[in-house]
């Protein structure tokens, strides 16, 4: 977790394990981040959940933020999906934006 959220709530799970369904519980409070896969669609190469700035080196800041502004309820508290089985290919999908293979550090 960096120190722009209140809290950050992970959900990483394999696929077909009920985590959408547990993502879905979260989002119901309104209080514990709207827990969505984020950063799946980046992974897979199609449409992502959020309006992302253009690829660029300097795209990395403005990535995290805009990423937050959209996982975060009203309290601060920041959810997100993860499934198990993109992380391999993340840190290259991401790579555009300017992360490596830190980039869970910088963003969550």
């Amino acid at each position: 977790m960096n120190d722009r959220h209140a809290s950050t709530i992970v959900v990483l799970a394999p696929p077909r394990s009920g985590s959408s369904w547990l993502a879905s519980l979260l989002r119901s409070t309104r209080r514990l981040g709207e827990c969505r896969e984020w950063l799946t669609p980046f992974a897979h190469g199609v449409e992502p959940r959020f309006d992302p700035p253009p690829p660029g080196r300097d795209a990395r800041d403005v990535f995290a933020e805009r990423l937050a502004t959209a996982a975060r309820t009203t309290n601060g508290v920041l959810g997100i999906k993860l499934i198990a089985t993109t992380l391999p290919r993340m840190a290259a999908a991401l790579a555009p934006w300017g992360f490596g293979d830190d980039w869970y550090e910088s963003l969550l």
